[in-house]
């Protein structure tokens, strides 16, 4: 029985052929860096997160939605901004206990003529 050099190869080839695509199709995208803050860095998975909160609050507004990249590039550098404040803040040794924090909220709320529950609210319909 003569078998040809083709026909042992086949297999292999076919073998070779699955395993390439099993593993293409195993590949998952890996969260990257997308700022470098001082000490600390802002990744994609933050970014797309918070973009995608910002657009659900637009269009629950009503309101007409950016381009998306206006609006990554807009959020990214207020994500830099939170994260800069928040490094100020600890290196200054800032700290607040959750009473503080209650109070200044009520009295924001009492400001604007609202319960501490209308405000939250209000916040939270705002997107913040």
């Amino acid at each position: 029985m003569k078998t040809k050099l083709s026909d042992c190869l086949r297999p292999l080839m076919l073998g070779a052929l699955f395993l390439t695509t099993a593993a293409s199709a195993a590949v998952q995208s890996i969260d990257k860096v997308v700022a470098i803050v001082d000490n600390d860095v802002v990744m994609q998975s933050q970014l797309d997160h918070r973009v995608r909160e910002v657009q659900q609050t637009i269009a629950k507004r009503g309101s007409a939605v950016p381009p998306s990249s206006v609006l990554e590039q807009q959020v990214l550098e207020r994500l830099i901004v939170e994260n800069l404040q928040l490094q100020i803040g600890e290196r200054s040794g800032i700290r607040i206990t959750d009473e503080e924090l209650n109070q200044a909220v009520g009295t924001i709320a009492q400001r604007n003529n609202m319960s501490v529950e209308q405000f939250r609210a209000a916040l939270t319909r705002d997107g913040l």
